[in-house]
This record gives structure tokens, C-alpha cells and sequence, in this order.
């Protein structure tokens, strides 16, 4: 896989629950609670105990902050509620520098 191939996969692209496991800590079971709590959604894929779901970034940081509060001593409910309440403060998602990627012809110097 090229820079440009990686770039602009994390930019566009679906990850699995493993995939999304090893980049939050979470464990698949928990990314499944979330979801079920309606704290991440999917970005598609199939549903159900079993099936390949497919996450998109905004997924995934919301699953990384719930990781890092739930390590910090907080349970996983009450890290996916502060999560969920923190990224949803309009002034913190509009200037996530992590949601405003350019695409990869707008890069300077990749």
C-alpha cells in the first residue's frame, strides 16, 4: 500500500472491528456495546451478533476518547456518554483538525 493508498483510505475509508480494536484498545464486544448504546454508529456493513460491520473516522475517535476516559478509571457507560456529549460541542467537532483532511492533490508536500 502507497502513502497516497493509506491517506486516503483513513480519509474515505471503512474499518473493521478488528481493525478499529487495534487502533482504540477497545475490544470488539465493546465496540458493539457503543453501538448498541447509540454512542458510535456504523458506517455500514451487516448488523447483528457475528456479521462485518465497517466504521468511519468519526467513529473511531469517538471510540478512542471513550477508550482513553474508560483507561483514565471511568466506566465504559459513563466514558461513551462523556465522549458522545464532548464530541457533539459544536465548537470541538467543527475545528477537529482530525475531520477537515484535504484531499491528497491538496496536500503541499505529502
Amino acid at each position: 500500500m502507497t502513502l497516497e493508498d493509506a491517506f486516503n483510505r483513513w480519509r474515505d475509508g471503512e474499518f473493521s472491528d478488528d481493525e478499529v480494536s487495534g487502533f482504540t484498545g477497545l475490544t470488539p464486544r465493546a465496540l458493539r456495546d457503543l453501538a448498541k448504546w447509540g454512542a458510535i454508529e456504523t458506517a455500514g456493513g451487516e448488523k447483528g451478533r457475528g456479521k462485518r460491520r465497517a466504521w468511519k473516522r468519526t467513529a473511531i475517535c469517538k471510540a478512542a476518547m471513550t477508550a482513553a476516559f474508560h483507561k483514565a478509571g471511568l466506566s465504559l457507560p459513563m466514558a461513551a456518554r462523556i465522549a458522545f456529549y464532548q464530541w457533539n460541542i459544536q465548537n470541538n467537532n467543527s475545528n477537529d483538525p482530525m475531520l477537515r483532511f484535504p484531499k491528497w492533490d491538496e496536500l503541499d508536500n505529502p
